[in-house]
């Protein structure tokens, strides 16, 4: 089976993908991502040819951007759909990323079957262009479907490329701190700030993402901060956490679910990463901080839980079992009969 998966921007779209395409059993993988989007190195290091579009970047508000920018929505259409009939795979997989709707669309008008992996709790724009069309539809958790009402829903979890083990502990507690890919500027001045005080609790590991969203902080002990760096090493990093403070990406929330690993969540305010933090504080496997209340109050609950050692076995456990396993599987399942 030829695969061609579609995804970037952010990384948020791009990394379940590529837990999926370590295992899809495909004989042959392209990616269409963005031409200035983090993702080309990640899916590179892969072994997967990437190629860049110059994607029209949907808003659900009309701004004179808009305007300047809506010839990129023939063009990307165009150039998606030379890529996608030179290829010609078998099925399109997209996780959610605006660089995935004229790609799908070019498929669709090939004949080629499309599936949406849907991540969020809240389908962002993209996926709801590109819902109806679609052959199949992932979602993650049963609760997903209230939102998401089309007969070809199947909730198969989310791909990760994470897998559950033992690591040993440091002496001391670790705190990690996730910028994300392209960096949480808020939480990056969190720890800017609160630096001193939270290494009064533990070592802190900070994951800044993007350099141009960083703060500068190399000189202290026990304090290690790493920028756009590795899969592999930002893996490690969650590895040796006793918590993990994180915004509400479903993809870096799905890998802590498989790592079993007790985290804050603190929400981009007025999105959709809303909704997927209330959805593991309501099912007990997550507690969420409001980035309205402010550095301190984010500070106070990473203290008062790594001191709870009864609320972090419960968180624990709680968001070790929020999703089904074997994700990747079922999904290669479904693939197979929509390939029949």
């Amino acid at each position: 089976m030829r695969i061609l998966y579609t995804g970037g921007g952010t990384l948020g779209s791009v990394t379940p993908l590529l837990a999926l395409a370590e295992k899809d059993g495909a004989t042959d993988r392209l990616w269409i991502g963005t031409v200035d989007g983090p993702e080309k190195d990640y899916v590179t290091k892969q072994q997967i040819h990437f190629f860049g579009i110059k994607a029209f970047r949907l808003r659900r508000f009309f701004t004179l951007k808009t305007i300047l920018e809506f010839p990129r929505l023939f063009l990307s259409y165009y150039q998606a759909k030379k890529i996608v009939k030179d290829f010609n795979p078998d099925i399109v997989i997209t996780a959610g990323s605006f660089v995935g709707v004229p790609v799908c669309r070019a498929s669709k008008s090939l004949g080629i079957p499309y599936v949406v992996i849907q991540l969020d709790v809240r389908p962002g724009l993209a996926n709801r262009i590109l819902f109806s069309k679609a052959s199949l539809i992932v979602v993650p958790h049963k609760d997903f479907t209230k939102k998401v009402l089309y007969p070809t829903v199947r909730v198969c979890g989310i791909p990760v490329s994470v897998e559950k083990g033992f690591v040993s502990h440091s002496q001391r507690p670790v705190i990690v701190v996730v910028g994300g890919g392209t960096g949480a500027n808020w939480l990056n001045r969190f720890v800017g700030a609160y630096v001193d005080k939270l290494l009064a609790l533990g070592d802190v590991i900070h994951i800044q993402g993007n350099k141009d969203r960083s703060i500068a902080l190399l000189h202290k002990s026990n304090y290690f901060t790493y920028f756009h760096e590795s899969r592999e090493r930002v893996l490690s990093s969650f590895k040796k956490a006793d918590i993990i403070i994180t915004r509400a990406g479903m993809g870096t929330l799905s890998e802590l679910a498989v790592l079993g690993k007790p985290a804050i969540i603190v929400p981009m305010p007025e999105s959709h990463q809303d909704d997927n933090a209330h959805f593991f504080v309501e099912h007990a496997a997550a507690v969420s901080v409001n980035q309205r209340d402010g550095f301190e109050q984010l500070f106070l609950c990473a203290k008062e839980l790594l001191k709870n050692y009864k609320k972090q076995r419960n968180l624990s456990n709680n968001i070790s079992h929020i999703f089904p396993e074997n994700s990747v599987l079922q999904i290669r399942n479904a693939l197979a009969e929509i390939h029949e």
